[in-house]
């Protein structure tokens, strides 16, 4: 008959062993045993170039339009004859740039039901390569956390939310700079 150290010693090294497969498993998902990086999916893949201007439109009729001018300072195209608020525009144009795919919709999907036959908002960047990439942005899904999204030559995607809504902040209000009142000083 075995001793109770013996039976406590032998559970506790079951317990370890278990652990350790587990561990193992969850590092293979992610691709960290083999020392892979992570690779994070984009909707539009904009490779090594710049992005030089961004178009943002909505059903309604509603757009603005910024671009960079040939010293790199970006302008406010449209909404016209206002002064552009530079740091917003580089923000919202980098969050266009890296709208984050949490997954793929790889089966047949009507585009209706996820809001993407009429998309009600779409962003257009042109590349300092010359190419135009066009993001469609349909409905927000169920857990409200994502959009449903795509853009040319890719499926159906499932996108952040917060990235989608970074940039539609400045449709909804432009990126005008707005100069503090001046008060008179006596």
């Amino acid at each position: 008959m075995l001793k109770r150290s013996t039976i406590i010693v032998l559970g506790i090294f079951i317990i370890l062993v278990v652990v350790a497969v587990l561990i193992l498993r969850s590092q293979e998902n992610t691709g960290e045993e083999a020392g892979l990086p992570i690779e994070s999916s984009y909707l539009i893949d904009i490779g090594e170039s710049e992005i030089i201007s961004m178009e943002i439109q909505n059903s309604d009729g509603s757009k603005v339009i910024v671009r960079r001018d040939t010293d790199g300072n970006w302008i406010l195209e449209d909404p016209p004859n206002q002064v552009a608020d530079e740091s917003r525009i580089e923000t919202a144009v980098s969050q266009a740039g890296t709208l984050q795919t949490i997954s793929k919709l790889e089966l047949e999907v009507d585009l209706a039901d996820l809001g993407l036959n009429q998309p009600d908002n779409w962003i257009v960047l042109t590349l300092s390569n010359g190419e135009q990439k066009t993001a469609f942005i349909g409905n927000v899904t169920p857990t409200n956390n994502a959009y449903y999204a795509y853009s040319s030559g890719v499926p159906v995607q499932i996108v952040n939310k917060l990235n989608v809504d970074g940039v539609l902040e400045i449709l909804r209000e432009p990126p005008i700079l707005t100069q503090p009142e001046s008060e008179d000083i006596e």
